[in-house]
């Protein structure tokens, strides 16, 4: 052991709150502090790494599990341990319950670990942080604590309960630090005219059992595309769970003389995605057909043109009036040309389903091809 104590209180690290001044830090060895007959010992701060066998041990025979209320006796009166049951991501998030004596004030030391021992417990390879809850009469306490500091799916927490005498259990069993995936199958689908569509939306545990609420979206949908979840919320606790996501075109994406990023005939979203379905690529047969028509018009101008001083003939007066027209007529076709898709070109949307729990946010990419 790296510190052995029978029959004598020991006190490894000083002060409670916000965390202990002094730390103690134990690598190696069968275990990291182990407790004999009538020790008593206060561990807080201490960082205890690679043991064989337990990073804490009261009776230095291996993990003790909880007794009902906290009722033995023995080293450290082989204080029950707190049972963790669900870490997340982003600001990590750790919830568990307590079972000891009745309305006692404990403070409960959390750790990160890379690794725990086989037996499911764990070390003390850094410490978290610190938090204190009060049991009930019957000596009971559930928590949900927060620290700032995000850590790596898969990490391992574990935790010490430490009373106000400053007796300390052992450590914990670990529970792995969890975060969520975001998936769609189909990841793409096609449709005709004015249909609808669905994928299914999975949202799966990652590293661990992730027990909060995952809302879905979509974020950067283009104009005229509306998404509806059902649900619109899950929690894939134990697991996977699904969503059915519609996606309905209520008219193209697109307005005059712009691409919207997200829509393109060749999938990309951009401009060049348009010009592969042919928008935009030539002045079209609308602006052909105006523009023989002008210079017809104006060659029949010069040829009815009068003679110097001359009133100009019936025949040019009307032309002279329907030129300004025809200016505007060209003007629009020309626009209208060059950003309209043609019929009978499929049109792409491209977008993301988005899920977010807290601060963490995960996407899936989709896409939808309607069809002429």
């Amino acid at each position: 052991s790296g510190i052995l104590s029978s029959g004598a209180r020991f006190k490894l690290a000083e002060g409670i709150s916000p965390l202990p001044r002094d730390r103690v830090w134990i690598s190696g060895g069968r275990t990291g502090v182990s407790a004999l007959g009538t020790a008593a010992g206060f561990l807080m701060g201490v960082q205890i790494n690679g043991t064989s066998q337990a990073a804490i041990d009261l009776g230095d025979d291996g993990p003790t599990p909880n007794d009902p209320d906290d009722a033995d006796t023995g080293p450290n009166g082989f204080f029950n341990l707190p049972t963790l049951t669900s870490s997340t991501v982003g600001s990590t998030i750790i919830e568990g319950t307590y079972d000891g004596l009745a309305s006692t004030k404990l403070y409960l030391q959390f750790y990160a670990n890379s690794a725990c021992h086989a037996s499911g417990f764990g070390e003390a390879q850094e410490v978290l942080g610190v938090d204190s809850i009060t049991t009930d009469a019957n000596g009971d306490a559930t928590f949900v604590t927060t620290f700032s500091r995000s850590l790596t799916p898969g990490d391992l927490i574990s935790a010490t309960a430490t009373d106000s005498s400053g007796v300390t259990s052992e450590l914990s069993g670990c529970v792995a630090v969890a975060d969520f995936a975001v998936a769609a199958t189909p990841d793409s689908i096609a449709f005709s005219g004015q249909s609808q569509g669905t994928f299914e939306i999975s949202v799966s545990s990652v590293a661990g059992d992730f027990n909060r609420d995952v809302t879905l979206s979509c974020p950067d949908a283009p104009s005229g595309v509306s998404c509806s979840f059902s649900p619109a919320t899950v929690t894939p606790l134990d697991g996977e769970v699904t969503s059915t996501l519609t996606v309905s075109v209520s008219s193209p994406a697109l307005t005059a003389g712009t691409a919207r990023p997200g829509i393109g005939g060749g999938g990309g979203g951009s401009s060049p995605g348009l010009s592969e379905n042919g928008w935009g690529s030539s002045p079209g047969l609308l602006m052909t057909a105006g523009l023989v028509a002008l210079v017809i018009l104006l060659l029949g101008l010069l040829g009815t043109a009068p003679r110097l001083g001359a009133e100009p003939s019936r025949r040019v007066r009307y032309l002279r009036l329907l030129l300004p027209l025809i200016a505007v007529v060209l003007a629009v076709a020309c626009e209208s040309d060059s950003t309209a898709p043609p019929s009978d070109q499929p049109v792409t949307y491209s977008f993301s389903v988005r899920g977010t729990s807290g601060g963490v946010t995960h996407d899936a990419p989709v896409s939808v091809t309607v069809q002429p």
